[in-house]
């Protein structure tokens, strides 16, 4: 059980990464050593470039952060199997938070 939530603080770059070692068994086969900042780096470069000539002006961050969210909160919400006690722990936001986030996205 989690005695509190974690910071930005308290994650260290080395523990964003993936490493051979914390893959499930059956996940061996499909390792990866890139950290979710250098895929999300790659992938956001790439839109950028792709977009340049028609980027939102003053929205770029409110779309990222908005698509990431919602991504961050169904993932979560799978893994749990839709607990949404479970699902605010890991997120380390009270679960209230967490179906308002959920109403508003739908």
């Amino acid at each position: 059980m989690l005695t509190r939530a974690l910071s930005i603080t308290d994650i260290h770059a080395e523990n964003t990464c993936i490493r051979e070692e914390d893959l499930p068994v059956a996940s061996a086969k499909k390792k990866t050593e890139d950290c979710l900042g250098t895929v999300v780096s790659r992938y956001l470069a790439a839109y950028l470039k792709e977009h340049e000539n028609h980027l939102p002006v003053g929205q770029l961050y409110a779309l990222v952060m908005g698509e990431v969210e919602k991504v961050l909160l169904k993932e979560t919400l799978a893994i749990t199997d839709g607990n949404q006690k479970k699902a605010s722990e890991i997120l380390g936001i009270n679960r209230n938070t967490l179906r308002k986030k959920m109403t508003n996205e739908s």
